[in-house]
């Protein structure tokens, strides 16, 4: 009441801003009825916010094969438009009627949303299947995906280097090339399932209902082993057209995709639906439980996969590229061609994945070379090595995140796909953070602590362990100068940290042996050690 104020701006109240705040009340809505991660992952799936996905939900589901069910896509569009649609027919509309409204429904969400490229895409496909349906012409899902695709780089050419569109149309393609040549095969099992029936009513009129019961059995058993290995065809479709921009782009794959999207795409057609009747109702007390425990499903799902051992190969060996180039023309150049049994022109792409899976597999396993490398960013030193699928890091540093990031790059490099053991050479206030995000952005087996010496230490040691415990990490604590072992066989010896009154970084040494590495490093700031 004593002091004046001025008005010196005002929140834009466009469209667009407006739409932002609607998407976050409905979020807010939807969280207060669903606790938890499970809240979280339904606020992701339905309104496209992800912010409050953790790292480790994240990565499970990346490992897990299934990271396209984080992402708005094809498959959330059509769970949510098929809920409106029966909705509508309730409502005794007209076909033209309905088809105009889920085409208005789809812009008004995707605006909703904010245009992530894989909703997008999956929009202009649908609104293209109903201008189809409408018009009454035969709609073609690969003119369909093509239209959208230009359509998208019309307003956006820089999206052709986006990686969400690129998986996004090779998923799609995939689905739309191998789905056709599993229902073909369908239907020409039911046609002559049919004839055979039809024969037999002529030569005996009298077995009319028994032979009708025969028919409605064979196509429920048809139609039930039908929809298991239509999952497992689109399953394998998607992987199979990924399968060269994935090695180049991710440049590994993940071995469970099959069982993983087997088990969790049913579970999130149910999750998506109980989502959305509890932002319509969040009051509802068994509704929102419900929700959460499918939620929880499908989180504990993607980790148990996650966890696993080999659960993700890498695609970085030698021989992987060329194969997957060859198969991947092969492929091409037969479905083209004419093939009496047209399925036959998978069967390239699937030898050729199975060659690369068995082959990776067995030098993983027969793999005994192991490989040193050296990084360092400033005072921050850190040294990787590699055997086979799996890496140890030695952190000299004082808690730097990019170093860490670029340890597992360079891991990666050579074929690691996991951290066996994070290795920490002493305490910095700065490592609680930078630990955290390695272990849950990266599947890290062990981390290893010294033992604390000061009691900030200690409070270090504890958080981290905490950390390390909630992640299904187990924690190993050495002393200075224990001989340590990895990959069997080699031998590290962790001196120090002898600390220096001038430097928060302490002294360190390290030495490696076994019968083919001998490594010595030593802290750039040893010689002004007492020893």
């Amino acid at each position: 009441s004593e002091e004046e104020y001025e008005v010196i701006g005002t929140v834009d109240s466009s469209v667009f801003n407006k739409l932002k705040s609607l998407n976050g009340w409905l979020s807010a809505r939807l969280r207060s009825s669903i606790d938890g991660e499970a809240g979280d992952l339904a606020v992701a799936m339905l309104f496209g916010e992800r912010s409050s996905i953790d790292d480790s939900t994240t990565r499970d589901f990346s490992r897990s094969g299934v990271s396209h069910m984080l992402a708005i896509s094809g498959l959330h569009l059509s769970i949510i438009t098929s809920l409106l649609g029966i909705f509508l027919s309730g409502l005794r509309l007209g076909k033209g009627t309905r088809t105009v409204m889920l085409a208005l429904f789809i812009i008004a969400y995707l605006l909703l949303i904010g245009f992530p490229i894989s909703a997008l895409r999956a929009g202009i496909m649908l609104g293209i299947t109903f201008l189809s349906y409408f018009v009454g012409t035969p709609d073609d899902g690969l003119s369909s995906l093509g239209t959208s695709a230009w359509i998208l780089l019309i307003f956006s050419p820089s999206s052709v280097l986006d990686y969400g569109f690129i998986l996004s149309f090779c998923a799609t393609f995939g689905i739309l090339v191998v789905v056709p040549l599993y229902s073909e095969r369908k239907k020409k099992l039911l046609d002559a399932n049919h004839r055979k029936l039809r024969e037999q009513l002529e030569e005996d009129p009298s077995k009319r209902k028994i032979l009708r019961r025969k028919r409605k059995r064979f196509i429920a058993v048809v139609e039930i082993i039908g929809k298991v290995i239509s999952a497992c065809v689109t399953a394998l479709g998607v992987w199979l057209i990924m399968l060269l921009p994935i090695k180049y782009i991710f440049g590994e794959m993940p071995l469970f995709f099959l069982p993983a999207n087997l088990i969790l795409s049913p579970s999130v057609w149910v999750f998506l639906m109980l989502s959305l009747f509890c932002t319509a109702f969040p009051h509802l007390s068994f509704l929102s439980h419900i929700t959460s425990r499918v939620g929880e499903f499908i989180l504990d799902t993607a980790r148990y996969f996650s966890i696993k051992k080999t659960a993700v190969i890498s695609l970085e060996w030698d021989f992987v590229a060329p194969i997957v180039i060859a198969t991947t023309v092969i492929t091409a150049v037969l479905l083209v061609v004419k093939l009496r049994h047209r399925i036959a022109a998978l069967l390239p792409a699937y030898l050729g994945m199975i060659f690369v899976i068995s082959s990776v597999l067995h030098c993983n396993t027969v793999a005994t070379e192991v490989r040193a490398d050296f990084v360092s960013i400033g005072e921050n030193d850190a040294l990787i090595m590699t055997c086979a699928d799996r890496a140890v890091i030695c952190d000299f540093s004082v808690g730097s995140k990019s170093l860490l990031r670029d340890a597992f790059d360079i891991a990666s490099k050579h074929g690691a796909t996991e951290i066996e053991a994070l290795i920490l050479s002493h305490y910095h206030i700065r490592h609680e953070a930078a630990v955290q995000k390695m272990i849950t952005n990266e599947m890290v087996r062990q981390l290893w602590l010294p033992y604390p010496e000061t009691d900030a230490d200690l409070e270090v040691f504890l958080k981290l362990t905490e950390r390390a415990a909630r992640e299904g990490i187990s924690c190993v604590a050495y002393e200075s100068g224990e001989q340590l072992r990895v990959f069997g066989d080699i031998s590290l010896e962790l001196s120090g940290p002898e600390r220096i009154s001038r430097s928060t970084h302490p002294i360190v040494s390290l030495k490696i042996s076994s019968d083919e590495l001998d490594v010595l490093y030593i802290g750039a700031s040893a010689w002004e050690g007492e020893r």
